[in-house]
């Protein structure tokens, strides 16, 4: 389909490939889809997959406080293994009280 979602899959696929104009492009469609709403947790994937740290964490900071059901996944998801020793993120992960 022709989703935010999807668009923000395909881009996070183009940064993995170290395809970073296609990435950047990619999350650019996902944020002009008339109708769509764009996850913060999508978004952080794609930037955290391009080694923009900084901007995924803020990402997921905004994914927090709009309650981002998404972030359900966080604890787990292989996709941020790069950030996940920062403490900004280990600080969120113990503000969301996982078990």
């Amino acid at each position: 389909d022709d989703s935010p979602r999807s668009r923000c899959e395909l881009a996070w696929a183009y940064a993995l490939a170290g395809l970073r104009a296609e990435a950047a492009r990619e999350l650019e469609s996902a944020r002009t889809i008339p109708g769509g709403r764009v996850y913060p947790y999508d978004v952080a994937l794609v930037l955290a997959a391009l080694g923009r740290q900084q901007d995924a964490l803020a990402a997921l900071e905004e994914a927090y406080e709009q309650r981002d059901s998404t972030l359900v996944n966080l604890k787990h998801d292989p996709r941020f293994d790069a950030i996940r020793g920062d403490s900004r993120f280990v600080g969120l992960l113990q503000r969301m009280r996982f078990p």
